[in-house]
């Protein structure tokens, strides 16, 4: 077809089309894939340092939560899930337990399945926080959960209730027949039970800061008790005779 014509979509899309060839070509050559290593070095060509690709690496797969309230849907929840610096281990879970309570200001379950710690706390008829530690290579998986659907519904009714007896009382005295007032007012009601959404909306606000700050800090205690502590023996001591003895040692507990 060395004579066939070619409209501008067509050449936009051909050209496009090739420019991905070509690029795939340079990149992997006849390869189907690259290994880790092969990754690595394309990486470092185009300035991207060897921690931070395999970093994201690790996090392959990983879904990007938003959290951002949709005022439509009446976002009743926040996740997130973070790869940190350090691992938990039966060591330091107390502590960080600990850390967590704290932050929070409240109590929960703790266990332990296969190698990922878990701490749960449930809330009678509105939701459940759940945070899960999966250690992995000197990193930690954390994983970050509270829905509180039971509240969405629980405030969503009062929210129809409220807006339905309005209803019936204002077209008491009309001349509608029953039945159909009662339908308007079931269909106001229905409306009216997004109203709950402006008690929602700073709820998910709330939620969502302290799902950052616990998060922050399960970080900063994961780094601190992974990091060594260096501590001083015996302190420099100032001989009368004018000697310098310096019987410093140190010790690294990791």
């Amino acid at each position: 077809m060395p004579n066939q014509t070619f409209n501008r979509s067509e050449i936009q899309d051909i050209l496009k089309k090739a420019s991905a060839i070509q690029t795939q070509k340079e990149l992997y050559g006849n390869k189907e894939g690259l290994t880790q290593q092969e990754l690595v070095e394309l990486a470092k060509e185009v300035g991207i340092d060897k921690d931070s690709l395999l970093q994201a690496i690790q996090q392959r797969g990983v879904p990007d939560f938003d959290n951002v309230f949709n005022w439509l849907k009446g976002t009743a929840s926040v996740q997130d899930i973070q790869f940190m610096e350090g691992e938990v281990t039966d060591e330091n879970w107390d502590s960080i337990i600990r850390k967590v309570r704290s932050s929070i200001s409240g109590v929960g379950e703790a266990s332990k399945q296969g190698n990922s710690f878990e701490w749960v706390q449930r809330f009678k008829d509105i939701g459940f926080r759940h945070i899960s530690f999966t250690p992995e290579n000197g990193r930690t998986k954390v994983q970050y959960v509270y829905k509180w659907t039971g509240l969405k519904f629980i405030t969503g009714f009062f929210s129809f209730m409220f807006v339905f007896a309005i209803t019936v009382l204002a077209l008491d005295n009309s001349a509608l027949p029953e039945a159909i007032s009662i339908l308007i007012s079931i269909a106001v009601g229905g409306a009216g039970s997004f109203l709950n959404r402006l008690y929602l909306k700073p709820y998910f606000e709330r939620k969502r800061k302290t799902m950052l700050r616990v998060m922050d800090e399960i970080r900063a205690e994961l780094k601190t008790r992974s990091e060594p502590n260096i501590t001083l023996e015996d302190p420099e001591v100032y001989q009368p005779d004018g000697s310098d003895s310096t019987n410093q040692k140190a010790r690294i507990n990791s």
